[in-house]
């Protein structure tokens, strides 16, 4: 999954990449939006933050940790390859 999402030729081999990718983050949005909605009215959240700006953050985390989690594997990847080097 992580490397289609962040492969940077991937438009180039894809044309429908980009219009799928958008895709699947409104549905992601609009899901996060309708459970939020529907725990501030059962009283399961107790916030004032706007919906909207609580599924931005959640977004913008999940975000975050994929890029971290794509780093961590190309370093991972790295230092295998460098330790297979010295070999």
């Amino acid at each position: 999954y992580l490397d289609l999402v962040f492969d940077p030729a991937l438009k180039a081999r894809c044309t429908k990449a980009e219009d799928i990718i958008f895709r699947v983050k409104r549905i992601a949005k609009s899901y996060l939006t309708r459970l939020i909605q529907r725990g501030k009215r059962e009283e399961v959240f107790a916030t004032t933050e706007s919906t909207h700006v609580l599924v931005n953050e959640i977004l913008e985390s999940f975000r975050a940790l994929m890029n971290d989690w794509q780093l961590t594997e190309k370093m991972i990847k790295d230092i295998k390859y460098a330790q297979a080097a010295k070999d």
